[in-house]
C-alpha cells in the first residue's frame, strides 16, 4: 500500500517527534512559594530587572572572551531565556527565587565552527547556574555556576 510519504516527510515526522521529545526533557522553572515571592505577582524583582534586555557575556571565570565574540542570553519574564553562544543558538527555562538561581537544561542548535570548547564550557557554565547578582546600576548580572562565574553586561539596542 502506497502512502505516498517519501523521505523528506518521514524526516520531517522523525524530527517533529525529537523536539517533542526534547521539550519533555526540559525541566520546568520552578513557582515561587509564598514566603519566596518578592513582589505582588510572584516574579522576583530580578526578573522585572533583566526581562526584556539583552545581556552580552563577557567573561566565564578569570577569562575574558576573544574579541569577536559575542555571545548573549536574553531573559523573559515568563521564565523562558534564549540566546546565542559562540555559533550555536539556544532555548532554556529559567527560575529566579531569592537567590539560588535555576537555569533547566539548555537546548542548542547544532552548527559546526570555531570555538566549540568555548562553546562547551558556556554551555556547561549555563547549565549549573546556582545564584546571581545584579549591581548597583544595573548594568552587570553575575551568574554565579560550577565552571566559575559567567559575567553578562546589558547591551543597549537603542
Amino acid at each position: 500500500m502506497d502512502l505516498g510519504l517519501n523521505l523528506g516527510t518521514l524526516a520531517l515526522v522523525a524530527l517533529l517527534a525529537m523536539l517533542d521529545m526534547a521539550r519533555a526533557c526540559v525541566t520546568p522553572p520552578m513557582a515561587p512559594d509564598a514566603e519566596t515571592a518578592a513582589v505582588g505577582d510572584g516574579t522576583d524583582p530580578t526578573v522585572a530587572e533583566i526581562a526584556g534586555l539583552q545581556w552580552r557575556i563577557d567573561r566565564i571565570g578569570d577569562m575574558i572572551l576573544p574579541e569577536g565574540t559575542e555571545p548573549f542570553v536574553s531573559f523573559a519574564a515568563d521564565g523562558s531565556a534564549r540566546g546565542t553562544l559562540v555559533c550555536n543558538r539556544f532555548t532554556t527555562d529559567f527560575a529566579v527565587i531569592g537567590n539560588p538561581t535555576a537555569i533547566g537544561s539548555v537546548m542548542l542548535t547544532r552548527a559546526f565552527c570555531e570555538g566549540a570548547a568555548l562553546e562547551t564550557r558556556l554551555t556547561e557554565a549555563l547549565s549549573s547556574v546556582a545564584g546571581h547578582s545584579l549591581s548597583e546600576d544595573g548594568w552587570t548580572l553575575t551568574l554565579a555556576t560550577g565552571e566559575g562565574t559567567l559575567e553578562l553586561r546589558r547591551v543597549d539596542l537603542y
